[in-house]
């Protein structure tokens, strides 16, 4: 999942929450200003698309938009820059050096079978799988954590919500702000601002509640 999250229509899989239109596919356009105007594609991503070959998924009316993309609107992606690997969670945890940025997880998960590590360009990926299901499982069934490198990231989901049409709110807490809707949600926390963390599950609520509850935690 090469992507992040923007303002306009639905939110792709494959990107990141941005103040501009929408950042297109999940690709990674360049950085949005800090005076307000509106961020460049790059800023709120939802990345799951990307990462289970699904072209776009429906979060809090907030549309997607990245630079980079494909004619069908997945971003292009670098097969040289990509590992997909499904791991023990000891595994996991040993992998947390070795990459390229910090990478956030919710913990440990009862009924997880094993942990599928995501590396790309744009962020890194991390699924709960379940039922044996294996890296690179096309299904939207598993929780997902996707960290992406953003500048200025609490700013540009202000900027989302901004010019969203969706009614979306930027709920603050102690030390990070949250953007949520009913399976999604984008946190940024104050002692990393230029990182973006966005959640997934496919079960209603699930990810806003885990984005608050202070699962929400740096791999290693």
């Amino acid at each position: 999942m090469r992507e992040k999250l923007d303002q306009k229509a639905a939110p792709q899989s494959r990107k990141k929450a941005d103040g501009k239109s929408a950042p297109q596919s999940r690709g990674k356009p360049s950085p949005g200003k800090a005076d307000g105007s509106k961020p460049n594609a790059k800023a709120v991503r939802l990345g799951f698309a990307v990462l289970i070959g699904v072209v776009a998924i429906v979060v809090g009316g907030i549309a997607l938009l990245d630079d980079g993309s494909d004619s069908d609107g997945r971003p292009a992606e670098s097969a040289a820059s990509e590992e997909t690997v499904a791991l023990s969670e000891s595994e996991l945890l040993e992998r947390a050096d070795s990459l390229s940025g910090p990478a956030f997880w919710i913990g440990p998960r009862v009924g997880t079978t094993s942990y599928e590590l995501r590396t790309a360009e744009e962020g890194t990926y991390i699924r709960y799988l379940t039922g044996g299901a294996e890296a690179g499982d096309s299904r939207q069934d598993f929780l997902t954590v996707a960290t992406y490198p953003t500048p200025e990231a609490a700013q540009r989901l202000q900027n989302a919500v901004t010019e969203s049409e969706g009614g979306q709110k930027l709920t603050e807490h102690d030390g990070y702000v949250v953007l949520g809707s009913d399976t999604g949600a984008y946190v940024v926390f104050d002692d990393y601002p230029e990182v973006q963390i966005e959640i997934f599950s496919p079960q209603s609520g699930e990810a806003a509640q885990l984005a608050t509850s202070g699962s929400l935690k740096p791999l290693g």
